[in-house]
């Protein structure tokens, strides 16, 4: 059948292939599932308790260890504040707002550092200098120094 379909569309074609496809197309026989059957070693699992297992899979000594840094950290920024807490929050939502949806990019992550001369963030200049006032008791303290996205 597929010969005569080759010959009926290239009669140069039509003897070439005689006999040659017989039994290449035939599905055959055979278990499916024996087909399918991947060799695969034997997964060995040791299962532990759900309390040994959680800081493991979500982080909880990083966590704890984060939580320390902050409570050690907290008063030297609150003995640093010199301005009311909405001008923080001007400075943190000007640099949220560069957030881009397409690209998920720019946003929260302290970048407004570099874009203090455009005209929008013009007001936050004095909320930054006191952040730098702050990043820099922080720093002279700790090991770790912060960035400005924290």
């Amino acid at each position: 059948a597929v010969t005569a379909t080759l010959g009926a569309s290239t009669p140069a074609l039509a003897g070439l292939l005689d006999g040659a496809l017989d039994g290449a197309l035939t599905l055959g026989g055979g278990d499916v599932k024996e087909k399918r059957a991947v060799n695969l070693p034997e997964l060995q699992i040791e299962f532990i308790s759900r309390e040994d297992g959680y800081p493991l899979a979500n982080g909880g000594e990083k966590g704890r260890a984060q939580q320390q840094y902050l409570k050690f950290i907290e008063p030297i920024i609150v003995d640093n504040i010199d301005l009311p807490y909405s001008e923080y929050m001007r400075l943190a939502l000007h640099d949220a707002g560069t957030y881009q949806v397409v690209g998920k990019k720019n946003g929260a992550n302290g970048s407004i550092r570099f874009e203090l001369d455009r005209p929008e963030n013009a007001l936050c200049k004095k909320a930054f200098a006191s952040i730098e006032k702050i990043k820099k008791a922080v720093d002279a303290t700790v090991n770790q120094p912060i960035s400005y996205a924290d």
